[in-house]
Parts: structure tokens; C-alpha cells; sequence
């Protein structure tokens, strides 16, 4: 499972699809990856064709915890893991605005937002 954001690239060594579909700074789902060799490129779920990989910069993931549940349109308060200097902080930060939420179980949840996807476990 992958997230990317589209960077508003446009060169292509191989052929792909026209990135006039594409919206800059748009979050995307890779559902699949093929490989060319000097190129990959990705199918995005919900847009047709296939885009070169290098249009795109993966979003940053993290661990948190808080103690609402996620809801498309808000942002949350959470605690999220940080690596620093080969250890893990915690710290408190409040998301951009969700985007997007898949429950994993009970209390988990993939959440995407404008910048960043976190695993987000509810705690009650």
C-alpha cells in the first residue's frame, strides 16, 4: 500500500499516460507498479492509465495514537512516533486535514492526509 502525491513532473524516458489528468499536490493510491527498467510507473486508483513514478514523491508514514477517531474533513490531535538520531520520540502534533480513512480493526485506522498517511490507533 502506497500514497504519493503528485509533484507537477511531466518528462517520460517511456511512454505514459498524459499528466493532464493528474492535479498538482493531489494525493493519489499506487494500486500497481510496473516496472520498464528506466522507468516505473504507476496506476492510481480512481485515474486512468499509467504515470511515471518520478511524478510523485511518497508520502511520509507514521504511528499514532490519539483519542478521537478520524473523520474525512478534520484534523486530529494525535501523538505520533518520530525518528531522531536512531531513537523513537513521540510528539504532539495536529494533522492538516484528513483525507481519507480506511479501518484496519476495532480501534485502527489508515488515515491520509493532505501530506502525511498515519496508522492511527483510537485509544480509549
Amino acid at each position: 500500500m502506497k500514497y504519493v502525491k503528485y509533484n507537477g513532473r511531466r518528462e517520460s524516458y517511456y511512454g505514459c499516460s498524459n499528466p493532464g489528468r493528474l492535479i498538482m499536490g493531489q494525493v493519489y493510491k499506487v494500486i500497481k507498479k510496473n516496472d520498464l527498467g528506466y522507468q516505473t510507473n504507476y496506476s492510481l486508483k480512481g485515474v486512468d492509465g499509467e504515470y511515471n513514478s518520478l511524478w510523485f514523491d511518497e508520502l511520509p508514514t507514521y504511528l499514532a495514537f490519539g483519542k478521537e477517531f478520524p473523520k474525512v474533513g478534520r484534523i486530529l490531535d494525535i501523538v505520533r512516533q518520530e525518528p531522531k538520531n536512531g531513537k523513537m520520540y513521540l510528539a504532539h502534533v495536529h494533522t492538516t486535514s484528513v483525507k481519507e480513512v480506511e479501518q484496519l480493526s476495532a480501534n485502527t485506522y489508515l488515515t491520509v492526509t493532505e501530506n502525511t498517511l498515519y496508522i492511527v490507533q483510537v485509544l480509549f
